[in-house]
C-alpha cells in the first residue's frame, strides 16, 4: 500500500529534464544556489538538498547537515533563506542517523525529523533550539505502532511526515504484530502529534477507512461486481482523509471527515490522482484522468484539476495537460502543466477569470515549494535551489 501526504500549500512535482526558464512579467527577483555554495554557508557541512522542507507560509528552508570533517560526523540542522543566502538559525541534532523525511511548520516555529537506531520521531522548537522525542518504536520483541522506513530507495509504504498546522504533526505508522516469531505489518494507522502537549492521537486506520469507503460507495448507488482496492492514505487535515478506491471498471474519490465517508467523485475506467490539500478549510485537490482505449496511460490534454470541500460538489479548476499544482492557504491556485509534448513543465498562477499567468518553466527534476506570505517559490533539485519572488 502506498502512503501519500502533502503539506498544506506545498506542491511536489517530479520533473525530468534539465533547465529553468522564468517569465519576467511578474517576477521581482530570482537566483540559484548550488550544493557547493550552500555547503559554504552552513559551516562547510555536507548537505542533502532534496532532504529538506519549506515553511509553506514564510518560505524558510529546513535541512539536516553533516559535519563531515569532524571525528564524530555530527548531524546538525539549519534554517536557511535561499533568496537572502542566509542561515537564520542552526544547531545540533540529538541523533546521528537521518532518515527519509523532515518537515517544518508553516510559520517555521517547529520542525520534525525521523531518526534511525533507534527509530524515533523528534520535534524541534526552532526558536528555543530544543529537541523533544515524540515517539520511539517498540523494541523488536514488542508489538505496536511503528515508524516504517525501508532503506536503500523509496518505498511506497514509508511513513510520511507533515505538519497540519503550526501545532500538529501527522504521519502514518504501521501496526506491527508478532506472528510465528517474526514481526509483520497488519494495518496502517494515521497518527497526529500535538506539539504543545507532546501527545499522540490515532486516526482512522486503513481497515476502518476501507470499510467506511465501501459503505459510502454502496450508498452512492454504484453497482460493484469486482473487489475495490486502494493504494494511498492521503491525510487532508486532522482526522481528515481522501482515498482513491477502484477496480478495473470504475474509480471513486472518497473523502473522510469525522469518521464518515462520502463519494466526492467517480469516473468510468479512468483514474484519479491526489494532488494536495488546504489544511485550514479541508479543500482537497485532485486530477481526474480519463481512460483512453488501447493505451496504458491516461489521455493527454484532457486531464482535469478538480477540487472538493466538505459536502459540496466537486469543481473543475483547470483542464488540459495538468500535472499538479500548489495551493496556499490564502486561496490562490498555481497550476503545473506539461508543455512541449511533455518535455517541459510550466508553473502558472490561475487568475479569477480562469486565465493563467506563467511564472516559471523547467526541464529539470525538481519539486516546487512555496512561501506564500513572501511570494517566493523554490525549485529544489538534487544539487540546486532555484528561487523566484513575484508580485
Amino acid at each position: 500500500m502506498k502512503i501519500q501526504s502533502f503539506v498544506a500549500g506545498l506542491g511536489v512535482c517530479a520533473f525530468l529534464f534539465s533547465s529553468f526558464g522564468i517569465a519576467d512579467a511578474k517576477v521581482k527577483s530570482k537566483g540559484t544556489i548550488n550544493r557547493s555554495r550552500l555547503s559554504s554557508v552552513v559551516d562547510k557541512h555536507a548537505v542533502n538538498v532534496p532532504l529538506s522542507s519549506t515553511a509553506s507560509n514564510t518560505g524558510e528552508l529546513f535541512m539536516l547537515t553533516r559535519d563531515s570533517k569532524s571525528k564524530t560526523r555530527d548531524l546538525c540542522w539549519a534554517l536557511f533563506n535561499p533568496s537572502s543566502n542566509k542561515v537564520i538559525k542552526k544547531g545540533k541534532c540529538p541523533f546521528n542517523y537521518d532518515n527519509k523525511w523532515v518537515a517544518i511548520s508553516p510559520n517555521a516555529k517547529y520542525a520534525a525529523a525521523f531518526s534511525r537506531h533507534p527509530a524515533q520521531l523528534h520535534i524541534l522548537d526552532i526558536e528555543a533550539n530544543k529537541w523533544t522525542v515524540a515517539y520511539t518504536n517498540p523494541s523488536s520483541s514488542q508489538e505496536g505502532l511503528s515508524i516504517f522506513q525501508l532503506l536503500g530507495g523509496n518505498s511506497t509504504e514509508d511513513s510520511p511526515l507533515m505538519f497540519i498546522d503550526d501545532n500538529n504533526v501527522a504521519s502514518v505508522f504501521h501496526e506491527m504484530k508478532i506472528k510465528d516469531g517474526s514481526k509483520e505489518s497488519v494495518n496502517m494507522v494515521p497518527v497526529f502529534f500535538n506539539v504543545k502537549s507532546n501527545k499522540m492521537t490515532k486516526g482512522m486506520s486503513m481497515s476502518e477507512l476501507l470499510t467506511a469507503g465501501e459503505k459510502a460507495i454502496k450508498e452512492f448507488g454504484a453497482v460493484i461486481d469486482e473487489p475495490l482496492s486502494t493504494e494511498e492514505i492521503n491525510i487532508t487535515g486532522l482526522n481528515r482523509y481522501a482515498l482513491i478506491m477502484k477496480n478495473s471498471k470504475k474509480a471513486f474519490f472518497v473523502t473522510f471527515e469525522g469518521g464518515k465517508a462520502r463519494v466526492a467523485d467517480s469516473i468510468f475506467r479512468g483514474n484519479f490522482e491526489y494532488v494536495a490539500s488546504r489544511m485550514s478549510d479541508g479543500t482537497v485537490f485532485y486530477i481526474a484522468a480519463p481512460y483512453e482505449k488501447g493505451k496504458q496511460t491516461s489521455a493527454r490534454n484532457s486531464r482535469e484539476l478538480r477540487s472538493v470541500k466538505g459536502t459540496a460538489s466537486h469543481e473543475t479548476i483547470a483542464k488540459g495537460d495538468v500535472f499538479g499544482g500548489v495551493f496556499p492557504e490564502d486561496g490562490r491556485v498555481f497550476v503545473v502543466e506539461m508543455k512541449d509534448g511533455g518535455n517541459s513543465y510550466a508553473l502558472s498562477q490561475l487568475k479569477k477569470d480562469g486565465t493563467k499567468e506563467q511564472l516559471a518553466t523547467t526541464r529539470k527534476s525538481v519539486r516546487f515549494d512555496m512561501g506564500s506570505s513572501k511570494n517566493v517559490f523554490h525549485l529544489v533539485s538534487r544539487d540546486d535551489i532555484y528561487w523566484i519572488t513575484f508580485e
